[in-house]
């Protein structure tokens, strides 16, 4: 980069003015005031030797044909690569004493120097020195190029100097007395050994930071830091005296290789450190082609001449440096804070370059902080930018502070759910517990009934109870079975008691007591089963004699019983093993949150980790949410539908949407065929779990079998009044011996988590919709769920358009969104949805104010005017339910009608019926999304009629 090139090759680009005229010898210098030091440069006469064959005589000689041209500039410059020029001045001493002077030539990249004393027409002395030659050719042993004179009194002196370089052609020439020059050249000398030193400093503190952080910035910062070093190192002649002073060969290619490193390590730090890539490609694209154009040129200087590889290292320092400039002026613009320090460090080091040439060109006066300002420069880009790796570091960590707070919020958040949802498995076990003895009740009582019909033949029977006493939590009961009709008197009296039902072998002898049979079917411990026979007749010939009959089948009851008892036991031990398991599959997403919780706030991983761990915390998260809504859907018994008219493009295209978000991270491909463009009833968001339940299950099939070129196709059709939709993939197919009971709940099919409901709940879902789901499928062609969705033939109007995009221009706008003035209160106890909703709401447009529970919505709306409330349900002190109905029971005020949206982390159903007695207006179910919390306003306020993906249940119809 330009102001990588440091100092005198920013001046590679000035293209040197003379005056076109040819001029005489008459470039005189009197030297009898000399004191100390004088500067030669506009003094000089110059002339080009184009075939580069002229000798010393041919220049003296004052009859040869020369177009000699005076210089105008302090330092003349004649350009990159041009062919030898000759320099000429003459010096007077019209003092009464000799002169004793040092010539100095302090731009030491000059390949070859041929310097004549002239006296007269006589060359009286010949130097030759060169950063090509041998270090030891040198008059003087010096870093500069210095030729000691010596003017006799009275007399003047000629320099002839002829040079020739494959680099930049420039001759500063400057006389100095011998005290004078030593007196400079210490405090220059200390100068280059501070700058050396606190660049090594520099490298060798951040060269730990690299091995300690392992961050790759600090590699490239080290790289540049010593590429720059090397580059001021070699302008000023150091490395040509100390480092390879017999081996001059390695001075040019030094020079480029560092200039080409810098290149290569500079735009490499700027896209890491600025981190480029998130930005428009095209930048990215020009920082890593100069990266690679650097490299490029590093290598190329092994095998092309140097008068090529210069003027490419020229070419991209040039171009990288103006790039690397304006992308820190566009980030700076954008308020990165990093990025001032970085256009900082590069403006320090172009400033610095650009200030000594300029000196040294005149335009600016000799002073220390212009003379040494590549120094200067280059010394501030590196303070600037170790600055800016710690600042990264601080950034870095306060992100990391905030990251693990976050972690904890979710931990704790987390925790409190999970102590919510082990509360409602309970409730779910002693729920399945009570069902269970309510199923082998009444298979019993079902069974004893057949066995009563049958009894027909030998007695006539008017009435037959089957009573089933049982014990559940609320005290007693039992189940009453009839035979025929309803009776018509009233129910039998009591059981008899025990003392009478003792007798089972010798029934001959039981008591009866008012036309009633009383035999035992079952004793047990905790339950009894009896039957009673009411108003009985014997047919003739028959008598007592049928009751051995009558024993017998009531000995067949009993075994009966007994067996059916053991398969419900059965039954209940499966119910509880899989409950275990849920609360098993429950743990498992919970202890990866805990363990990559607990891994994140480790504070020397890189953030590509933290983040990743991070994207793990998040994904466990959901499907922890995910388990808990099929554990809740599946225990709703009564599925309260939602039927409403969509349009079936629409809808196929909507749902096309998220499948492919669903199915682009597994490389699936989706294919959706729409054969009916029309209206149907259905209720929308219950079927769409149901499709994407099906969707999901066929991505991971295919993904654990790796299927070469994993498909997805949805269609949708019109057969006789029924809505036939499809959901089919290539996938492995589904073995035969569980597509028995594919639709079971509580079985996984051996999948390694999961509650094992979810086609459970596909299969009640489609029930509810007096519909039917059948799966056919086979290792070859996959598997494919086909749903009949049968329809009121009213319902199915053909719609006029159905164009995806018509859907899409319906949406509202952003634009339109951030012109809501609305104010919304989010009345929430957990302070991370708390924070998450309001987020949200400003995300949208919408003003705000949040509150902790009940008590503080209900102050709130009294002191303050709000157009809606996000109420959550249960909350300390006052929950959302109590709320609602002091603010509905405030008739006069003017709040009472304020819309409410319940919050909550229960099933739609099981809140639905409190929220509408509550006075609540719709309903959110947690997690709550952007676009459901958009939807649910939107549908409230009004302002759009066709809301995507709409998660709120309305109560307006049912009021």
């Amino acid at each position: 980069m330009v102001d990588k090139l440091i100092g005198y090759l920013c001046s590679l680009t000035f293209i040197a003015l003379f005056s076109s005229q040819a001029v005489a010898f008459n470039n005189n210098v009197d030297v009898s005031d000399f004191e100390g030091h004088l500067s030669l440069g506009q003094h000089l006469l110059i002339l080009q030797d184009n075939k580069g064959n002229l000798t010393p005589e041919e220049v003296l000689n004052p009859t040869s044909p020369l177009q000699w041209q005076s210089s105008t500039q302090e330092i003349p410059n004649l350009g990159l690569g041009v062919s030898p020029h000759w320099f000429s001045v003459i010096l007077n001493n019209n003092r009464g004493e000799s002169l004793n002077a040092i010539l100095d030539m302090p731009y030491t990249m000059m390949d070859y120097l041929d310097i004549y004393l002239v006296t007269g027409d006589t060359i009286i002395a010949v130097a030759q020195t060169g950063d090509q030659r041998l270090f030891s050719t040198r008059p003087l042993a010096h870093r500069n190029f210095l030729i000691p004179i010596d003017i006799p009194a009275g007399q003047s002196i000629q320099l002839i100097i002829r040079g020739e370089s494959y680099g930049a052609m420039q001759l500063p020439l400057e006389l100095w007395s011998t005290e004078a020059f030593f007196k400079t050249d210490q405090l220059a000398f200390a100068a280059q050994l501070v700058f050396v030193g606190a660049m090594i400093a520099l490298i060798i503190y951040n060269l730990f930071l690299l091995v300690s952080t392992r961050d790759q910035n600090y590699l490239w910062y080290v790289l540049s830091m010593t590429s720059i070093t090397f580059v001021v190192m070699s302008f000023h002649g150091v490395l040509a005296q100390f480092a390879w002073p017999n081996k001059p060969y390695l001075n040019n290619a030094v020079l480029v290789g560092s200039i080409s490193a810098n290149i290569f390590s500079a735009t490499l730090f700027a896209y890491h450190f600025l981190e480029l890539k998130r930005l428009h490609k095209a930048i990215p694209i020009l920082i890593l082609g100069h990266s690679f154009a650097g490299a490029a040129v590093f290598i190329l200087n092994l095998f092309l001449p140097y008068i090529i590889t210069v003027k490419l290292a020229a070419l991209f320092s040039c171009t990288g440096a103006t790039s690397g400039i304006i992308i820190g002026l566009y980030l700076c613009f954008k308020g990165e804070i990093l990025a001032r320090f970085y256009t900082l460090s590069w403006a320090a080091l172009l400033t610095g370059s650009v200030a000594i040439t300029l000196s040294h060109m005149g335009i600016l006066p000799s002073i220390i902080i212009f003379d040494y300002g590549q120094q200067i420069g280059a010394l501030a880009e590196g303070l600037l930018l170790s600055f800016a790796l710690a600042y990264r570091i601080k950034l870095e960590r306060h992100k990391r502070y905030r990251a693990q707070a976050q972690v904890l919020d979710i931990q704790r958040s987390t925790n409190k759910e999970l102590e919510e949802k082990n509360q409602i498995i309970n409730q779910i076990l002693l729920a399945t517990t009570d069902m269970a003895s309510a199923i082998t009740e009444h298979h019993a009582s079902s069974i004893a009934l057949s066995y009563l019909k049958k009894l027909d033949r030998h007695i006539s029977l008017q009435q037959a109870y089957l009573y089933l006493p049982y014990r559940n939590s609320k005290g007693y009961g039992r189940y009453t079975l009839y035979q025929n009709s309803m009776p018509t008197a009233e129910a039998p009296p009591e059981v008899a008691s025990n003392t009478q039902c003792k007798q089972l072998k010798n029934i001959e002898r039981t008591t009866l007591n008012n036309g009633v049979l009383t035999v035992p079917l079952n004793p047990k411990k905790d339950a009894h089963a009896f039957l009673e026979i009411h108003h009985y007749q014997l047919e003739e010939a028959e008598a007592f004699s049928d009751s051995n009959l009558l024993q017998g089948i009531t000995n067949a009851l009993a075994l009966k019983l007994e067996s059916l008892h053991s398969e419900e036991n059965g039954r209940l031990q499966s119910i509880g093993a899989m409950a275990a398991a849920i609360i098993h599959d429950l743990k498992n997403p919970i202890g990866a949150i805990l363990g990559y919780a607990d891994l994140s706030r480790d504070q020397h991983i890189p953030a590509s980790m933290r983040n990743e761990y991070l994207d793990i915390i998040s994904e466990e998260a959901s499907r922890l949410s995910s388990m808990a809504h099929e554990v809740l859907e599946f225990s709703t018994d009564d599925i309260k539908l939602n039927i409403t008219q969509v349009d079936s493009a629409e809808y196929i295209y909507d749902l096309a949407q998220v499948l492919r978000a669903i199915f682009e991270s597994r490389g699936v491909e989706l294919e959706t065929n729409i054969n009916y463009h029309g209206m149907m009833s259905l209720d929308a968001e219950r079927m769409r779990r149901v499709i994407l339940n099906l969707a999901t299950n066929s991505r991971d099939a295919m993904s654990a079998h790796y299927i070469a070129s994993p498909k997805f196709t949805l269609s949708l059709d019109l057969v006789e009044n029924n809505i036939i939709i499809e959901a089919k993939d290539n996938g492995p197919g589904i073995p035969e011996q569980i597509q028995a009971d594919l639709f079971e709940p509580f079985v996984t099919h051996g999948k390694a988590n999961g509650t094992g409901l979810g086609l459970a709940i596909v299969k009640k879902l489609v029930s509810a919709h007096d519909g039917d789901i059948q799966c056919a499928s086979s290792p070859i062609c996959g598997t494919c769920f086909h749903i009949e969705l049968p329809q009121n033939p009213e319902s199915l109007v053909c719609s006029i358009d159905s164009s995806p995009n018509k859907l899409q221009a319906s949406l509202p706008t952003q634009e339109e969104l951030h012109h809501s003035n609305k104010a919304i209160l989010v009345a929430d106890d957990n302070e991370v949805n708390l924070k998450m909703l309001m987020i949200y709401l400003k995300k949208l447009g919408y003003r705000y104010q949040g509150v902790k529970n009940g008590r503080e919505a209900l102050e709130a709306v009294k002191l303050q005017a709000f157009d809606a409330v996000l109420m959550d349900v249960e909350m300390p002190d006052m929950d959302g339910l109590d709320a609602s109905r002091a603010i509905r029971n405030a008739t006069t005020a003017a709040y009472s009608r304020i819309p409410i949206i319940a919050l909550t982390g229960h099933s739609k159903e099981q809140k639905l019926e409190e929220c509408l007695a509550a006075g609540m207006d719709s309903m959110l179910s947690k997690p709550v999304k952007i676009h459901e919390l958009k939807a649910a306003l939107q549908s409230i306020f009004g302002d759009i009629n066709d809301i995507e993906n709409n998660e709120t249940t309305s109560f307006q119809d049912s009021r």
